[in-house]
């Protein structure tokens, strides 16, 4: 079948080296047909030139389209992403607003419990201050030995006559034996309440000019004790308070060579050396300005 030309349809001879062939569609042109001189390896005509370049475009136009509805897809997440993060915003904002309020509350409730717990050591200091004033004609006897069928009374005034102080049934309100005794191989101590406090006061006078009050100098049955070389110790009665805060100033004093330490009148007294400044001892920090 003779080959013509794709351009001019004229026939094509096979020798002829101006003859060119499209490398596409493989169809045969005249060199002069199409303009184009010399061998090439590759060429394409116009027409698959035309309809690669429309093939191209058609999926560079596809591509776009593409892009354009990943784009749109991109914005609407965006969209959604700014929207939960402006929630979110919203959401902290509110979060911030209850912090705060609750933060100006948790302030409020500090200082209201600052103010009730100092309150509350003015009542408890009131409390102990009254209790101590009931005790303010009260002494403790500690180390007397008890006997069987005892008459307290008896005992005490015993006590009064080791001490050179002539005690009088009508000068004890009450006397008695303190139930709790933790140390069963100990006696109970024994509280004594006097009518008038100037009675009470000389009892502790005359109790510091006798020193080394033993059992063996009591009269009556008691002094015949086997505890007989045992101490006696003439004490003003305490509140519990009190005596644990008298009990860490014992402490206090041998830990820091205090040289005196005594109670009056139910209070607590402490200086440091001879003629030094006299402290009293109502709480633990008071310990931190005798010196």
């Amino acid at each position: 079948m003779p080959t013509t030309c794709n351009k001019c349809k004229h026939r094509i001879s096979r020798e002829d080296i101006d003859n060119i062939i499209c490398g596409i569609c493989n169809a045969f042109f005249h060199g002069k047909c199409v303009s184009v001189s010399g061998n090439k390896e590759f060429w394409s005509c116009n027409d698959c030139v035309t309809k690669n370049e429309k093939s191209t475009l058609t999926e560079i136009l596809n591509e776009i389209r593409l892009l354009r509805t990943e784009q749109s897809e991109i914005i609407k997440s965006l969209n959604l992403c700014h929207e939960k993060i402006d929630d979110c915003n919203s959401s902290l904002r509110k979060q911030e607003a209850v912090l705060c309020e609750h933060l100006n509350r948790i302030d409020v409730l500090e200082n209201k419990t600052v103010t009730l717990q100092k309150e509350n050591e003015v009542l408890k200091k009131e409390i102990n201050d009254l209790q101590q004033y009931s005790r303010i004609n009260c002494v403790e006897l500690i180390g007397v030995p008890e006997t069987p069928n005892e008459n307290v009374l008896t005992t005490v005034q015993a006590v009064g006559v080791a001490v050179n102080f002539n005690i009088t049934p009508n000068m004890i309100d009450t006397c008695h034996r303190l139930k709790i005794n933790n140390d069963t191989n100990t006696s109970k101590k024994i509280i004594v309440k006097f009518v008038r406090r100037c009675d009470k006061e000389e009892f502790l006078r005359l109790r510091k000019v006798k020193r080394n009050l033993k059992v063996q100098d009591l009269i009556g049955e008691v002094g015949k004790h086997t505890a007989s070389n045992n101490f006696i110790y003439i004490n003003e009665s305490l509140t519990s308070f009190n005596r644990q805060l008298f009990s860490q100033a014992r402490k206090f004093k041998n830990e820091h060579n205090v040289k005196f330490l005594w109670t009056k009148g139910g209070k607590i007294f402490m200086r440091a050396k001879e003629n030094s400044r006299i402290y009293q001892i109502s709480k633990l920090s008071d310990f931190n300005d005798v010196h």
